[in-house]
């Protein structure tokens, strides 16, 4: 199969200008459903499921070591071994993961010693099969799978110690259906861990956020501005039009927005992680791999930006896109 850019790249390209202010975020229809799942089965085989694909923001290491730092105040460790180490010093015993694409979620989980066992569902059977292909090969046991349209999904009640959910809640339509499935299915005392983007929905990104971008995007030299997939040097920051974002995957943070409210509805939160990604996620996204990471100069630029995105962050200025939270059922 041949290569395929991220969304994001695919969506940008030269930014063209969208609408001043943004248009309406329209919902995904039923028959949209074999698209998506089409899609992700192709983006699973694309990135094979890594950690973090080269072109997106969080595959450069002082990048990853900042969110890292974010979360759980070690660089070196990742979200998931920072929740188990706070959260889960016993084996769960069943654990469910929530959109799991390829599956690198779950041998992470039992590399970990998270859960005895995990079951990962996905609406593509394209990106289960290579879930199950990968198992095989890292020789991991205690996994299953099976395919379920997470807006549609009906789950066992009182049946996982913990639901993990990594950047698949913003594609789910029907938000409230699936988390009150999700509360049904917990144990008394399980938890909900959630790593997602909560940012602006279909990426229509605010007028603050714009104009913060295109102050600093200047600060780059055109060499690390340089977007290979069109061949040339990126100029500004844009919204992506909807109806392009909406050909390509329409269920793309369909309903980003309402996810914190509607999580704290129904469950308590009990520690939550913001960790940026508000000007980092669209600046860098397709251009993160022209920073070399062993040029001091490609280093300091990249820390900077880190820096004014923790800073505005702290101070208030910008919200966080997004968040690793814990939580558990009211």
């Amino acid at each position: 199969m041949s290569e395929r850019p991220s969304l994001l790249r695919r969506l940008f390209g030269l930014f063209r200008p969208a609408s001043e202010g943004g248009e309406a975020a329209p919902a995904s229809a039923p028959d949209d459903l074999d698209r998506v799942a089409g899609f992700w089965a192709d983006r699973a085989v694309e990135r094979g499921d890594q950690l973090a694909p080269s072109g997106v923001w969080t595959s450069h290491p002082v990048v990853r070591a900042a969110i890292n730092r974010r979360i759980g105040g070690r660089g070196d460790r990742e979200w998931l071994a920072w929740a188990k180490d706070t959260f889960f010093p016993q084996l769960a015993a069943r654990a469910l993961s929530l959109g799991c694409g390829g599956g690198q979620v779950e041998r992470e989980a039992m590399a970990l010693g998270l859960c005895r066992a995990i079951e990962g569902v996905d609406i593509s059977s394209g990106a289960l099969d290579l879930a199950r292909r990968l198992a095989a090969e890292a020789r991991v046991d205690g996994i299953t799978y099976r395919v379920a349209d997470l807006s549609h999904i009906e789950l066992p009640a009182a049946a996982y110690d913990l639901v993990i959910a990594k950047q698949s809640l913003h594609h789910v339509e029907r938000l409230e259906h699936l988390l009150d499935e999700t509360h049904k299915a917990l144990v008394p005392g399980g938890r909900f861990l959630v790593n997602e983007y909560v940012g602006p929905p279909r990426f229509q990104w605010t007028e603050l956020q714009l104009e913060i971008m295109n102050q600093l995007l200047p600060l780059l030299p055109e060499r690390l501005r340089w977007v290979s997939s069109v061949g040339a040097a990126r100029q500004r920051m844009d919204r992506p039009p909807l109806a392009q974002m909406i050909a390509i995957d329409p269920s793309e943070a369909v309903r980003s927005a309402e996810i914190l409210p509607l999580i704290e509805e129904r469950f308590t939160v009990d520690v939550r992680r913001d960790f940026g990604g508000t000007l980092l996620n669209p600046m860098l996204e397709g251009i993160i791999a022209n920073f070399r990471r062993d040029s001091e100069e490609d280093t300091a630029l990249l820390r900077l930006l880190i820096s004014i995105e923790e800073i505005l962050t702290q101070h208030g200025v910008i919200s966080s896109d997004f968040t690793v939270l814990v939580a558990r059922p009211r």
